[in-house]
């Protein structure tokens, strides 16, 4: 190997020291035009505004999420106002503060114990959820999933932990010799050696490594040449590697452990989000079983008008009442006390669904014990603001919260990417003492490191580039396409959400709507039997035939009976759809005041999931 320039030639006139500097020289001004060639491809052309930008953290993510769907959220509420325009006007009206004060007959029995149960337990929804979150066993299977995601940070801080480390060798040599320098006469080398060594090592967030060690080494052997003779070597070593180009800083080295935060808060987002959709079904549970409830006291009020009217028919059957009158009677009486059967039955059913969910052992008993449906539904109009519903929604969506998450981490990969890109070029440098000592005296080997001499020391480059560089390159276009794929994903998801809030929204509109239509048609069907029931009273005062307008009357009365059924099941969708609209906006979970704990049980970390 020769070198051309004037200042520097390999065949030894010049001294080592310049020879050192001149090589040096050489060699960075190779490494500076391998990473100048590098760069362009470091770099490129890609530009990385707004969401995009892998530089930003996660709370500015969250700023610039409004801004980017800000003109979507205007466009989508300037299209929908003018459909509520006539609901709006609607729901100033006379009748719905009627509605609004509109306490139905049946809720006092309903909010009461209604079978012959022993024990009786008045719930609400809050309460309910309360229970939900203590004793829920898929709530604990939700719950355990930050805990495991949790494990990863640990996982990803142990690369910098403090690593001690020890080794013992022994080696007996007996070999043929050929050479008499070696042994200085014997035919045959032996030798008798052990080493013990030991140290520690850390990594730190800059990209070094310092390894400080340790050996204790015994050797002897039958040449005469060694001196002296039952050697004792201590050597003690600190060596430094330290990274100058790829995986330098502590941006690349810590973005593990980043990473792992992040996915240990997505896992937080997932909870929350599980657990609403849980409570929903809690909530969708409650509403059933005050349904049933009230259908079964609807049932059995029909049941004891059928009654009366059949027995006012049986002790006029010797005066002016029909038999074939006083048959229909009986038939309808019977088929009203069977749904009064059956509609307590699916009361059970209801209640057992709302246990199973909530999973509280104190909602069950040996002697049976009813669940008490203790809030009552509301009627009043619906005002809220659909673009406050929208702005509400991107806030506090889990979902859109998991979204933003899954571009950060993205973007993290993309900045380790850009890092890798870059050549290997390592510093390394280490320092030793030694020291040397006859009949296995090991104390004075030791002494003799710090005593005698000097420490010696080396120190170096290494560099390191793949020609063309394609699995860096690769990587690289692979992250930023994924972070172009998680924006995609992330406007897939908005525009999911918004229609999701936009149904949820339309849905109370309508429900509110049919609840008032439905206390119309209820407030119409009691008109009519109450003016059937005034003629049934002035024919009685006639002694006139009435047979016929009694049954007219009951038909009324079942049909009054079917619109506050209806009217009934209104009312429980309506408020239904309510919380429907709150899961959809994401304040189902915030709105409870619900906190974790995490606490030690059986040596293992346990999520509680609390609600004031």
């Amino acid at each position: 190997m020769h070198c051309k320039s004037n200042n520097c030639k390999m065949d030894g006139e010049k001294p080592p020291a310049t020879f050192g500097r001149h090589f040096m020289s050489c060699f960075f001004t190779g490494v500076l035009f391998v990473c100048l060639t590098a760069a362009p491809v470091a770099a490129g052309e890609y530009e990385k505004p707004g969401l995009l930008d892998p530089d930003i953290e996660l709370p500015r993510r969250q700023e610039l999420l409004l801004d980017r769907y800000g003109e979507l959220i205007a466009l989508m509420t300037d299209s929908d106002e003018a459909a509520y325009r006539a609901f709006h006007k609607r729901a100033e009206s006379a009748a719905f503060s009627l509605l609004a004060e509109f306490v139905p007959w049946w809720t006092s029995d309903v909010t009461s114990q209604l079978t012959d149960l022993k024990e009786s337990s008045n719930e609400t929804i809050v309460s309910l959820f309360r229970r939900t979150v203590k004793n829920s066993s898929q709530v604990r299977v939700f719950s355990e999933l930050p805990l495991i995601r949790k494990t990863s940070i640990q996982e990803a801080e142990g690369a910098f932990d403090y690593r001690i480390y020890t080794g013992f060798k022994y080696s007996d040599i007996d070999e043929f010799v050929g050479d008499d320098l070696k042994t200085g006469g014997p035919d045959r080398y032996k030798e008798h050696g052990s080493t013990v060594n030991y140290g520690v090592k850390k990594r730190f967030a800059t990209g070094a490594e310092v390894d400080l060690g340790q050996s204790m080494e015994a050797y002897d052997t039958n040449s005469v040449y060694l001196n002296p003779e039952d050697q004792a070597k201590a050597k003690t070593n600190l060596t430094l590697t330290q990274p100058l180009l790829k995986g330098v800083g502590s941006k690349y080295n810590l973005s593990v452990i980043e990473l792992a935060r992040v996915d240990h808060k997505a896992s937080e987002t997932e909870l929350a989000r599980q657990l609403e959709s849980h409570l929903l079904e809690v909530a969708r549970a409650y509403w059933g079983l005050y349904m049933e409830r009230s259908i079964m006291v609807q049932k059995q009020r029909r049941a004891v008008e059928a009654e009366k009217v059949y027995k006012q028919l049986v002790d006029r059957l010797q005066t002016d009442a029909q038999p074939a009158t006083v048959a229909r009677t009986r038939s309808l009486l019977i088929s009203r006390q069977l749904d009064a059967d059956k509609a307590e039955f699916a009361v059970y059913n209801a209640q057992s669904r709302l246990a199973t969910l909530v999973e509280d052992n104190d909602l069950l008993s040996a002697q049976g014990k009813e669940i008490v449906t203790f809030e009552a539904p509301n009627n009043y109009p619906f005002v809220l603001s659909l673009h406050d519903v929208f702005i509400t929604s991107l806030k506090n969506r889990k979902e859109v919260e998991a979204a933003l998450l899954q571009l950060h981490s993205a973007a993290i990969n993309l900045n380790r990417a850009e890092n890798e890109i870059m050549p290997d070029l390592d510093l390394f440098a280490q320092t030793y003492v030694d020291g040397l000592e006859g009949d296995y005296e090991f104390g004075d080997a030791y002494s003799n490191q710090f005593d005698s001499g000097k420490p010696s020391y080396n120190v170096g480059l290494r560099f390191e580039y793949a020609l063309g560089n394609n699995s860096a390159e690769a990587r690289l276009t692979r992250r930023r396409i994924e972070m172009r794929q998680m924006l995609h994903q992330l406007d897939l998801t908005v525009r999911n959400i918004l229609l999701e809030v936009s149904v949820s929204y339309r849905d109370v509109i309508k429900n509110i709507n049919e609840v008032a239509s439905r206390y119309e048609i209820m407030q119409a069907g009691i008109a009519e039997v109450e003016d059937l029931a005034r003629q049934v009273d002035y024919q009685l005062s006639t002694d006139a035939q009435y047979d016929d307008l009694l049954y007219r009357a009951m038909q009324a009365s079942d049909r009054r009976a079917d619109a506050e059924e209806r009217f009934s099941l209104s009312q429980l969708t309506f408020n239904l759809s309510l919380y429907n609209l709150r899961k959809a906006t994401g304040s189902l979970v915030t709105s409870q005041d619900i906190s974790t704990e995490t606490l030690e049980k059986n040596g293992l970390p346990v999520l509680n999931v609390n609600m004031k």
